[in-house]
C-alpha cells in the first residue's frame, strides 16, 4: 500500500520542472556596485593561491605530523575556488562584492580562511588576488553501540572535498546482530557543471525507514540573487515490526513516492 504525500499535477511533467529551475539558473555573478568608491578600477586578471591545510614556512607547523598531513591532503582546485567569486576579469572591482565572495567562500566547509584583495601586477595591471587555505576533510572511523540487546558495528568514510573539486561523499555501514545489515549513501555536488545548480543524492537503505532522495536546486548564492528554486524527488520504502516476546509476530510495509517542487522570490 502506497502512501502519496504530495500532489502531482499529471501536466507538469519532471523535465518541464527542471526546465524551469535551468531557466531560473542563468547568471554566473552579480552586478557590480557603481556608487563603490573604487568601482572604477578594473580588474585586468584574477590571481588564486590555493594554500595547503599548514603554513610550511611557520616554524608552529614545522613538524612532520602537519607535513605528513599536507603530502596526504589534496588542495582544493582552483577552478572550484574561481567559480565562488561574485567578480570577474574585466569587471570594475567592488568591496563589497569581494567581501561577500569572502564570506561565500569561508562558508564551505573544505576552506579554513578566504581573503580577496586588489593588488599592482608586475606590469602595473590590477590583479584580484585571491588567497584561500584548505582544512582537513577526510573523516572515518569505527563506533559499537549496544541498545534494547541489539550491537550495531558502525562503520563510516567521509570526504568532504573529493580530489579537491568540492564534491561530498559518503558512505555509513551498519552490522547488526539480529536485524539485517545496511548501508548509507550520499553525495553532493555544489555546482553541476560548474553552474550555480547543485545536485543532491541520499541513499538509506535501512529496512525499518528505508529511503531515496534526489534534489536539484538553485540557491540563493549572492545577496544580489532575486530567485532560489529545488526540485525534490523521495521514495519511500519502510518497514514498522511489531513484536511479542521477543518474536517478530507482524509486519506493516509502507512505499510511497513523493516529488515536490518550491521556490522562492525576494525584492530590495
Amino acid at each position: 500500500m502506497g502512501i502519496i504525500d504530495a500532489i502531482i499535477d499529471k501536466k507538469i511533467t519532471l523535465w518541464g520542472l527542471f526546465l524551469i529551475i535551468l531557466t531560473l539558473g542563468g547568471g554566473a555573478g552579480a552586478e557590480p556596485e557603481t556608487n563603490d568608491p573604487i568601482s572604477q578600477v578594473l580588474i585586468d586578471s584574477i590571481s588564486i593561491e590555493n594554500n595547503n591545510i599548514f603554513n610550511p614556512d611557520s616554524a608552529k607547523y614545522d613538524l612532520w605530523i602537519f607535513h605528513l598531513a599536507n603530502r596526504l591532503h589534496i588542495r582544493t582546485k582552483k577552478y572550484v575556488i574561481a567559480r565562488e567569486l561574485l567578480l570577474d576579469k574585466g569587471e570594475p572591482f567592488s568591496r563589497r562584492l569581494a567581501d561577500e565572495s569572502e564570506r561565500n567562500l569561508r562558508a564551505l566547509p573544505f576552506l579554513w580562511n578566504a581573503q580577496l584583495n586588489m593588488v599592482k601586477g608586475p606590469s602595473g595591471e590590477n590583479v584580484l588576488k585571491v588567497t584561500t587555505s584548505d582544512t582537513w576533510t577526510l573523516l572515518g572511523g569505527m563506533s559499537i553501540n549496544r541498545s534494547a540487546g541489539e550491537t550495531v558495528v558502525h562503520m563510516r568514510a567521509e570526504e568532504q572535498n573529493l580530489l579537491g573539486t568540492g564534491q561530498y561523499v559518503s558512505l555509513h555501514h551498519y552490522v547488526r546482530d539480529t536485524l539485517e545489515d545496511y548501508s548509507q549513501f550520499s553525495f553532493l555536488e555544489r555546482r553541476l557543471f560548474n553552474s550555480r545548480m547543485f545536485l543532491q543524492v541520499f541513499y538509506d537503505g535501512n529496512p525499518e525507514i528505508g529511503q531515496t532522495s534526489v534534489s536539484l536546486g538553485r540557491p540563493f548564492f549572492s545577496l544580489d540573487s532575486k530567485y532560489s528554486a529545488q526540485l525534490d524527488y523521495i521514495s519511500w520504502d519502510r518497514r514498522d515490526d511489531y513484536y511479542e516476546s521477543g518474536y517478530i509476530i507482524a509486519q506493516n510495509k509502507i512505499e510511497g513516492n513523493q516529488l515536490v517542487f518550491s521556490g522562492a522570490s525576494r525584492t530590495g
